[in-house]
């Protein structure tokens, strides 16, 4: 699913993590950008209408206020009523719509004043009881209110209302009122917020591609050198990271190939040094075996000959011989460690059980010396191990011999003994456990 693949990319890709939160960053703030901007705009292009469409009213009034208190109409009716066709043919036009009402504030019969009015579609019903209210309190001043006006094919659009008391010659007080529709402003304000969102959403793709390009120029670098190090740790020794230019990543190229042929070189020297120790220990232990032939001969001799000798020479004759058969063993071994070594043999593994190795040659003539410090060793007979038993019986007594103190561990009442077998010819893995 789509959920799983967003957040293992997440997880594995510094790109994409990176992309992602500087196009939602990115985004959030050209959002609240283009808000505050498109709110800020809305605002002052509203009210700079509404002082546009007060100040034409305001002057439209005063017009027809002059006009109003210039005539003379002598109480007749036909006269102040062609005088107010007069105002509206030619004073009101200066308002700038040809939308307007007119209601009588008085409410005393009166044969002179003429009816109320009204004209391009502005009716008493559009008109609130707050405006009103508010244009009856004060004769001087001007109000208005934001209103819904209609429209030729029955929709609506957003509009103003202007409203101030006029003086009409011995009639009274009327509420004149103007409205203006905002339609025009309301297209210009839808053109000019959908340009700042297609702005916004092309600011929101280009930084997107940018970060894109410029993160792929810094994590492709990264990459090459994560694969490049995991190709050294797996021993390709030879490989290298490319270096182009002079920046902070050439630096990390060039000190990264440092590294690696140091690391190259120290190996190789190494191997050198551990193919001249092969050679010395397969040279010494063929070496040996001549000058040990002789020593083996002549304490063979005088194995045979002990019964003749004294008992303190026989004794002597006997651990000599003993000692040079182990000797023999040592050597044996030795020459066998360095095969193992130069790799031209390798060990055989197969299941063995470690009871039978409690009886091991040598032990009884190397514990009978010093009986009350001999180990007592006791071996589970339902230990498994994995191993030859040619070798795993001598290192497991020469560490019963002669590892001392740090072989055995004081559990209880019971003595456990761990051994780890860090030689070439038995491997940890194959020995987990010894016996208790």
């Amino acid at each position: 699913a789509w959920p799983d693949t967003v957040v293992h990319a997440w997880r594995r890709s510094l790109r994409f993590r990176t992309v992602a939160l500087t196009l939602g960053l990115t985004a959030l703030t050209i959002l609240v950008a283009l808000v505050w901007m498109a709110l800020a705009i809305q605002n002052d292009l509203f009210e700079s209408r509404v002082e546009q469409v007060q100040e034409s009213a305001q002057r439209a009034t005063v017009a027809a206020q002059s006009t109003f208190d210039a005539a003379e109409v002598e109480g007749s009716a036909v006269a102040l009523q062609n005088l107010m066709r007069e105002v509206q043919t030619t004073q009101f036009r200066q308002a700038g719509t040809d939308m307007y009402a007119m209601f009588r504030m008085a409410t005393t019969p009166s044969i002179v004043a003429p009816q109320d009015i009204d004209a391009g579609g502005l009716t008493a019903a559009m008109i609130s009881r707050e405006l009103r209210s508010a244009v009856a309190a004060d004769p001087v001043r001007q109000a208005w209110q934001s209103v819904a006006l209609p429209t030729d094919d029955g929709g609506i659009v957003p509009g103003v209302v202007i409203g101030q008391q006029i003086a009409l010659p011995e009639a009274g007080s009327y509420e004149l009122y103007f409205a203006y529709d905002l339609g025009p402003e309301a297209e210009t304000l839808g053109f000019i917020q959908v340009t700042l969102w297609g702005v916004g959403l092309v600011l929101v793709v280009l930084i997107g591609t940018i970060s894109w390009l410029v993160l792929r120029s810094v994590t492709v670098p990264i990459g090459q050198a994560a694969e490049t190090s995991a190709k050294l740790a797996a021993g390709d020794l030879g490989v290298r990271l490319p270096v182009r230019g002079e920046d902070e990543f050439a630096t990390l190229g060039r000190s990264f190939n440092a590294m690696a042929d140091s690391i190259e070189s120290q190996i190789k020297e190494l191997a050198d040094l551990s193919l001249v120790q092969q050679r010395f220990v397969s040279d010494v232990s063929h070496e040996l075996r001549t000058p040990l032939t002789t020593i083996r001969l002549a304490a063979d001799m005088l194995n045979d000959q002990r019964d003749a000798f004294d008992p303190t020479t026989a004794r002597a004759a006997e651990l000599l011989h003993a000692q040079v058969q182990r000797f023999e063993v040592l050597l044996t071994d030795l020459l066998e460690i360095s095969r193992y070594d130069a790799g031209s043999v390798q060990l055989e593994k197969e299941p063995t059980s470690l009871a039978h190795l409690a009886v091991l040659d040598g032990v009884a003539e190397e514990v009978a010396d010093d009986p009350p410090h001999a180990p007592r060793i006791h071996l589970d007979r339902r230990v498994p191990a994995g191993g030859d038993d040619p070798h795993v019986g001598p290192v497991l007594f020469g560490e019963l011999l002669h590892g001392g103190d740090d072989v055995f561990g004081e559990v209880g009442e019971a003595r456990r003994l761990l051994l780890e077998l860090h030689r070439p010819r038995v491997v940890p893995a194959d020995l987990e456990e010894v016996g208790e």
